[in-house]
C-alpha cells in the first residue's frame, strides 16, 4: 500500500505543477490517504500563489 500511495502522490504533484504553470508557486502541500470500497484514495491539498495581475505603466496612478 505504501508504494501505491507514493506513486499516486507523485502523480498528483505532477498534475499540480501542470495546473499551476510558470506563473504559480506551491507554498505547501498535504496528502491524505484512505481505503474506500477496497480502493486507495489519495487527496492532495495545496496552498499556491499565482500572479494574475498585469502591470501597465502610467495607468491608474493616484496622487494624494
Amino acid at each position: 500500500q505504501a508504494a501505491a500511495q507514493a506513486l499516486l502522490e507523485e502523480q498528483l504533484l505532477k498534475q499540480l505543477d501542470v495546473l499551476i504553470g510558470e506563473d504559480g508557486e506551491v507554498e505547501s502541500t498535504r496528502f491524505a490517504a484512505r481505503i474506500s470500497d477496497g480502493r486507495l484514495e489519495v487527496t492532495l491539498t495545496a496552498q499556491c500563489l499565482e500572479e494574475i495581475g498585469e502591470e501597465r505603466p502610467g495607468e491608474g496612478a493616484v496622487t494624494p
